[in-house]
């Protein structure tokens, strides 16, 4: 859960949230936190239509808000 607490103020890009949570392996990211995230509603794009979009954010979701502040 340490990708939503990065993603709390801002929506962010995967390079963005890469640094955030310390991480320089990008599939490790992908496949251990960005993916999961997705997977379970607390993190969503901006930009759903175009998933490789070069200016594609990650936000929270209500589900990924409510994580955060309880």
């Amino acid at each position: 859960m340490r990708l939503v607490h990065c993603l709390k103020d801002t929506p962010l890009s995967v390079k963005e949230a890469m640094k955030c949570i310390g991480l320089n392996h990008r599939p490790s990211f992908i496949y251990g936190y960005l993916k999961p995230a997705i997977d379970a509603g607390y993190v969503e794009m901006t930009q759903p239509d175009s998933p490789n979009n070069p200016r594609q954010r990650y936000r929270l979701t209500r589900k990924g808000n409510f994580y955060c502040f309880s």
